[in-house]
C-alpha cells in the first residue's frame, strides 16, 4: 500500500539550514526542497507572530473545550502564550515545595516563633534522626521525640550553649511549617487549574486563531514574493519543503518543538507531487523491486505489489517447473546473498516455489512412484510421455 504523507514547510535562518537538514533525515523527512528569500524587518516580524500562532494553536489543540465566559481579549493568541508561560512557571515551583513537605513531615506543625523565643531566653533547639534513641540520652540532655517514620525516631534536644556536642550527626533546622508548606502548594495548585481553565475558555477562539495565522501567512508570502533580491547573504532566511510519513509525525512533532523553527503542517495531496513510499509486509515487500520495474502507483493510486508477489511467484514456478531448478535456485541465491544483496531473499523465496511446483514432476519422483496416484505417474512418467517431451520429466 502506499504510505500516507503529511506536507511540512519550514521557515528559518540560513545559517542554521545544514543543521536543521541533518536533523530532518534522522526523523524521516523525505524530498526536501530549497530556496532562499530575502529577509527584512517586514518578514521577520511576520514571521514572528505567525510563530505565536502556530504555537497557540498547538497549544489548543490538547485541551479540552470549556464554557465561554464571554471575556473578548484584543489579542487570543497572545493570551494563549502568556497564560502558557504563567502555568508553566506556577508548575516550575510545585516539585521544590512538594520535596519541602517531604522532608518537613516528621517534624509536624510548629510555631517558627518559638523558636525565636527560646533563642531569646539563651536556648537552642537541634534536630536530629536515629534508628533507635538510647534511654541514655534522655537522662543526659533534653531530648523530646517528635515523631517515628520509615524506622526512623526523629527529635530534638535542647541546649543552653553554642557548643554542643552529641553523638549523633545535627540535621538543619526546618525552615518553615509544613502546614505553611502545604498551603503553598494547595494555592498553587489552584492558580494551575485557574489557568488551564482559561485555556479551555480561550479554545472557542482556536478558529479565530486560525484565521489570523493564515492571513499573517499570506501576508509573508506576498511581502518574501515581493521582497529585493540586493541582501546580504545573512539577510536571508531558508524556506524548506518536505514530506513525512504520517506515521514519523510523533518524533518530528517532538524534535521541532525543540528547535527555533516556524513550520507548517498541512496533508499532502496529489498535486503535491509528494514521494512514493510503499508499505508491505516483509514477503510481499521483496516484489517491490518488480513494481518499480514498471513504474511506482501515483499517489492516489492502488498498490499493486500484493498481485504481483503471488502471481510473479506461481508464473515463475510453472514457468521452471523443475524442482532441480529450485532447488539450485536457493542455492545459489544463500551462496550469493552478499553480491545479490537484496535480491537473495526474492531468488530464495522463488526457488522454494519452484521446487514445490515441480517436486510431482520430477524424474526421480515419477521412477519412485511412490505416494503418487496412477493417474499423476502416468501423466508425468517418460514412459508414458513421448520422446521429445521425455527429457523434462
Amino acid at each position: 500500500m502506499v504510505t500516507e504523507m503529511t506536507k511540512y514547510d519550514f521557515i528559518l535562518m540560513s545559517g542554521d539550514a545544514d543543521a536543521f537538514l541533518e536533523k530532518l533525515q534522522t526523523v524521516g523527512v523525505m524530498d526536501i526542497t530549497r530556496s532562499l528569500k530575502p529577509i527584512d524587518e517586514k518578514s521577520e516580524k511576520l514571521s514572528a507572530r505567525a510563530e505565536i500562532y502556530r504555537k497557540a494553536i498547538s497549544t489548543l489543540k490538547t485541551i479540552e473545550k470549556a464554557e465561554d465566559p464571554g471575556q473578548k481579549p484584543t489579542d487570543f493568541a497572545v493570551e494563549v502564550m502568556q497564560t502558557l508561560r504563567e502555568k508553566e512557571a506556577i508548575e516550575a515551583q510545585l516539585p521544590q515545595l512538594r520535596k519541602e513537605a517531604d522532608d518537613l513531615v516528621p517534624w509536624g506543625r510548629f510555631d517558627k516563633t518559638s523558636f525565636e523565643k527560646l533563642k531569646e531566653n539563651g536556648l537552642k533547639l537541634h534536630f536530629y534522626k536515629a534508628k533507635a534513641i538510647d534511654p541514655a540520652w534522655k537522662e543526659q540532655y533534653a531530648l523530646s521525640e517528635i515523631s517515628n517514620l520509615g524506622g526512623y525516631s526523629y527529635f530534638v534536644v535542647v541546649s543552653d550553649t553554642d557548643e554542643f556536642d552529641f553523638p549523633v550527626k545535627e540535621l538543619p533546622a526546618p525552615q518553615s511549617d509544613y502546614a505553611a508548606v502545604e498551603q503553598q502548594i494547595a494555592d498553587l495548585e489552584g492558580q494551575v487549574k485557574q489557568k488551564e481553565q482559561r485555556l479551555a475558555q480561550l479554545k472557542w477562539h482556536e478558529p479565530v486563531i486560525q484565521a489570523e495565522l493564515d492571513k499573517t501567512l499570506s501576508k509573508l508570502d506576498l511581502h518574501l514574493a515581493h521582497a529585493s533580491g540586493e541582501k546580504a547573504a545573512e539577510d536571508y532566511i531558508t524556506v524548506f519543503e518536505g514530506f513525512a510519513p504520517k506515521e514519523n509525525e510523533p518524533a518530528l512533532h517532538d524534535m521541532l518543538e525543540h528547535e527555533n523553527v516556524f513550520y507548517l503542517v498541512d496533508k499532502a495531496q496529489v498535486d503535491d507531487n509528494p514521494p512514493i513510499k510503499l508499505k508491505n509486509n516483509k514477503f510481499v515487500s521483496m516484489f517491490e523491486m518488480l513494481t518499480d520495474m514498471y513504474g511506482r502507483p501515483k499517489y492516489d493510486e492502488f498498490d499493486p505489489t500484493v498481485f504481483i508477489s503471488i502471481f510473479f511467484m506461481l508464473f515463475f514456478a510453472f514457468c521452471m517447473g523443475d524442482a532441480g531448478y529450485g532447488l539450485v535456485l536457493i542455492l545459489a541465491s544463500l551462496g550469493l546473498k552478499k553480491v545479490l544483496g537484496k535480491i537473495a531473499p526474492l531468488g530464495v523465496t522463488l526457488g522454494i516455489a519452484t521446487t514445490v511446483v515441480g517436486l510431482p514432476f520430477s524424474r526421480s519422483i515419477c521412477s519412485l512412484g511412490v505416494g503418487f496416484p496412477k493417474v499423476l505417474r502416468s501423466a508425468c512418467c517418460p514412459r508414458r510421455l513421448p520422446a521429445m517431451t521425455a527429457r523434462w520429466c
